[in-house]
């Protein structure tokens, strides 16, 4: 079944559960208005009639409403599942046509410093990013993006390409995940700081005995002085000093409930979150070693562990308010109570807690890079190879561009100290073979499936040169930020074994004479060195010359003119390109040029 196919099924399945759902929980709200409406005429009969009765019906009729409004809002979550699943699958259906959506472009990431990650649009509007990622958790969001812009080792795809091969088959627990991460609205700052808060000494004023016996001791003492007291057997004054005592037997574990409170608060939804996914997690079935170091992980406790902290958040939420802190402590020490959960919280799973966050976010990553699979099944996973530097790829194409329009092209080098010299005409597609070579070495030293029908690649340190733009507060113009970059090729390249990089339009920045000397040098340097890649330039006499250097090869792309008309068919051929299309282009555009001269 294709993708399309497969989104389709799921969304009319998920719209007609979302719609049955919907008529029970109508259904349920007219039942659970007529039962509270008859419920409370029973106890207002009983209470006239038999006050003994009616005392004693108060607490079956109060548990019977309970119950119905727990199934009601059951339901109701069950109806925006349904709902909101359904609109997933209508996402991903726009998606594979290309419409991207106003997904999560990653402009947080963004780094102009980056070897690779600008000149590659990894991040931005219609970027790399915003085409992978399905992670929705801030721990998952950076996972992927960190995942993206720092190569893993050999050992490290290849299990990660285990892992993404499974999970593109689970679209249930993808979109699952995708739906429970979604509202996680706390920040990675936020996370961090509550799980280095698990990871603190958990130690604390008094014993858990004495405190839980001074507690229910003092509350008892005090319910008791108000029954008394409006019974008229005991002094008003008596009951108010023991409601105000209560403040004083808090004050010395102020501080740690405040530390708690600081730590916990406004966490209560987000975990609630973390709770669906660990959840999902801990149903599936898993065979890749990845995927079940995360289930084993995160074990059958990490769902209960966030539930319990989510609870303690909404109680440390709720103790915000006025009314609830006031009469909570004074009549009950609820802050005690608090207190002591909170306590034996850390002591069962505080260290446990950054460690299911980030099992999260690994999860999230290999979903997002599963999800790529999946919409494109045509994709492959590349041969990682060990010993010889090796950067094959067969009808390689860039995963951005629509697949009817998309020109592939084979890349093939063996050994070091290999470069590919592009010439051609201006928009002929030199540019974007290099960015497709860059970004299917990303994806799949990120483990993820490439745009090439067979590839086989060496871990490679990748170094891009293509978008080299001046800085007015670092007095660096555009030139000289291209003979940076170019020095960092270089000197890599020197100092390591699998260095490829990429450089578009070399030493665009400087007069013809000065490029041509310039280019000369740096490529034997470069081959001298033993870096691999590709150079696209203008300079046809560089191309002649360099034809004739150990380790390089001239290849071109053309453009075909006839009738006044530009034709390309972006394909990449061997040898020096000798089609010219810059004045004609100028033509077009209305610019008088005078041929009869030279």
């Amino acid at each position: 079944m294709s993708a399309a196919a497969l989104y389709e099924q799921r969304k009319l399945a998920f719209e007609t559960e979302a719609a049955r759902l919907k008529k029970r929980y109508a259904h349920l709200s007219w039942l659970r208005a007529l039962l509270f409406l008859s419920l409370s005429a029973l106890l207002i009969y009983l209470f006239g009639r038999q006050p003994l009765a009616g005392a004693a019906a108060v607490l079956p009729v109060v548990g019977l409403l309970g119950f119905f409004v727990r199934q009601h809002e059951k339901l109701s979550d069950a109806r925006k599942r349904a709902a909101r699943l359904a609109d997933i699958n209508a996402e991903e259906t726009r998606r594979l046509s290309g419409d991207y959506l106003p997904l999560d472009e990653g402009r947080d990431f963004a780094n102009p410093d980056h070897p690779y990650s600008a000149d590659l649009d990894l991040f931005g509007r219609h970027s790399l990013y915003a085409f992978l990622c399905r992670a929705r958790t801030p721990h998952g969001r950076h996972m992927l993006a960190a995942w993206l812009q720092s190569p893993a080792s050999a050992a490290e795809i290849k299990l990660r390409q285990e892992a993404v091969a499974e999970i593109s088959a689970m679209t249930g627990l993808r979109q699952d995940l995708l739906y429970h991460a979604e509202k996680t609205d706390r920040s990675l700052k936020e996370l961090s700081q509550l799980a280095k808060w698990g990871k603190e000494e958990t130690g604390g004023k008094g014993s858990p005995l004495l405190i839980m016996t001074l507690r229910y001791g003092y509350s008892l003492l005090t319910l008791a002085a108000i029954a008394w007291s409006m019974a008229g057997n005991l002094n008003g004054w008596i009951p108010l000093g023991l409601f105000l005592g209560s403040f004083l037997i808090l004050k010395p574990f102020s501080k740690e409930i405040a530390l708690s409170q600081a730590a916990c608060n406004g966490h209560a939804r987000t975990l609630k979150r973390f709770e669906g996914i660990f959840r999902a997690v801990s149903r599936s079935k898993f065979q890749s070693r990845m995927l079940l170091e995360i289930q084993q992980t995160l074990g059958d406790e990490a769902a209960p562990a966030v539930q319990k902290l989510s609870r303690l958040s909404a109680a440390f939420d709720s103790r915000l308010n006025a009314l609830v802190y006031l009469f909570g402590n004074g009549l009950l020490l609820r802050d005690l109570g608090l207190m002591l959960k909170t306590r034996k919280w850390l002591k069962r799973y505080g260290p446990c807690l950054d460690k299911y966050f980030l099992s999260a976010a690994r999860l999230e990553a290999l979903a997002s890079l599963g999800n790529l699979l999946c919409n494109r099944p045509s994709f492959t996973f590349p041969l990682i190879c060990e010993g010889e530097y090796q950067m094959e790829m067969k009808d390689a194409g860039h995963p951005l561009i629509p697949g009817e329009k998309c020109v592939r092209n084979d890349l093939s080098m063996q050994g070091r100290g290999r470069l590919e010299l592009i010439t051609g005409s201006n928009m002929a597609g030199k540019s974007t073979y290099l960015r497709s070579i860059g970004i299917n070495i990303v994806l799949a030293q990120a483990g993820a499936p490439v745009m090439a029908s067979a590839a086989r690649l060496s871990p490679t340190r990748l170094i891009s040169s293509m978008r080299n733009a001046d800085a007015l507060d670092a007095n660096i113009s555009s030139f000289y930020a291209e003979l940076l970059r170019l020095k960092l090729i270089l000197d890599e390249s020197r100092r390591h074994d699998n260095v490829f990089f990429l450089i578009d339009e070399i030493l665009k920045g400087t007069n013809s004479t000065d490029r041509h000397k310039g280019s000369v040098a740096l490529l034997g340097q470069l081959v001298k060195a033993g870096g691999c890649g590709l150079i696209s330039t203008h300079d046809l006499e560089l191309a002649e010359k360099a034809g004739k250097m150990d380790g390089v090869r001239n290849f071109s792309f053309e453009v075909d003119i006839r009738g006044g008309r530009l034709s390309f068919d972006y394909k990449k051929h061997p040898g020096i390109c000798h089609s010219l299309n810059a004045t004609l282009l100028m033509k077009q555009m209305g610019i008088e040029i005078d041929e009869s001269r030279e």
